[in-house]
C-alpha cells in the first residue's frame, strides 16, 4: 500500500529477534568447523580402509589445514547470514504487505511458522554443502603428503542432474588438472566426489600421513 512506512518500531524489533546476530555467525561458526572436522575424520579413515584393508584412526587437523577448516567455516557462516537475514527482510515485507497494521503476534507467527518450514530443507543443505567441500580437501591432502600419484581420476555418486557433473562423469578417467578445473561439490545439494582411478600405490604403512 503507498505511503505506509515499512520501517516501524515494532518491524525493527521483528528484525532483531528473526535475523543473525554476531553471536549468532560465531555460534554457526563453530558448528561448521566441527561438522568439518568430523568429514576430515571420516574422509581419511576411508581413504586408509581404501589403500592398506583395515580401520586406522586419523588425526585431527592441525596447523594450514586447521586454519584452512576455519577459514572456510567462517566464510560459510558470513556468507549463510548474509542470505538469511535478506529472507528474513523479505519475509517480514510480505508480512507488513499482505496486513500493514499487524501486530506483534501476528509477525511472532508468521516468523516462526516460516523459520520452521525453511530450517526443514535448509539445514541439511548447508551441512551437506560443508561435509562434501572438506572430504575433498582431506582426501586431496591424503594423496599429497602421502605422496601418492594416480593415474587419473573418476566422478563417482549418483547419476547426475547438472551440466557440470553430467559432463564431469562423461568425461571417464581425467587428470589433476581437471579435477582442479571443475571442483566438488560442483553445486548445491551435489553428492559427487572425485576419487583416484584404481592402480595407484600407497606408502609403507609406517610412513602413512593420516593428519
Amino acid at each position: 500500500m503507498p505511503g505506509l512506512k515499512r520501517d516501524t518500531k515494532l518491524l525493527r524489533v521483528m528484525r532483531l529477534l528473526f535475523q543473525m546476530q554476531p553471536e549468532d555467525i560465531d555460534a554457526l561458526e563453530a558448528q561448521l568447523l566441527e561438522q568439518s572436522k568430523q568429514a576430515w575424520r571420516t574422509a581419511l579413515a576411508e581413504k586408509a580402509q581404501q589403500y592398506y584393508g583395515k580401520r586406522l584412526a586419523p588425526r585431527d587437523p592441525s596447523g594450514k589445514d586447521l586454519r584452512f577448516l576455519k577459514d572456510m567455516a567462517r566464510r560459510d557462516a558470513e556468507s549463510i547470514a548474509r542470505t538469511y537475514n535478506r529472507a528474513v527482510e523479505r519475509k517480514l515485507n510480505a508480512l507488513f504487505a499482505a496486513n500493514p497494521r499487524g501486530n506483534r503476534n501476528y509477525y511472532a507467527k508468521g516468523m516462526t511458522e516460516w523459520v520452521e518450514q525453511r530450517e526443514a530443507w535448509h539445514t541439511p543443505f548447508v551441512a551437506n554443502n560443508t561435509v562434501q567441500r572438506t572430504r575433498e580437501y582431506a582426501k586431496a591432502q591424503f594423496l599429497d603428503q602421502n605422496g601418492i600419484r594416480p593415474r587419473g581420476f573418476v566422478l563417482t555418486g549418483p547419476p547426475p542432474v547438472c551440466e557440470i557433473c553430467i559432463d564431469a562423469m562423461g568425461a571417464g578417467v581425467v587428470d589433476a588438472a581437471y579435477v582442479r578445473r571443475v571442483p566438488m561439490p560442483a553445486h548445491p545439494r551435489c553428492d559427487h566426489e572425485w576419487e583416484e582411478a584404481p592402480g595407484a600405490r600407497a606408502p609403507a604403512l609406517r610412513d602413512l600421513w593420516l593428519g
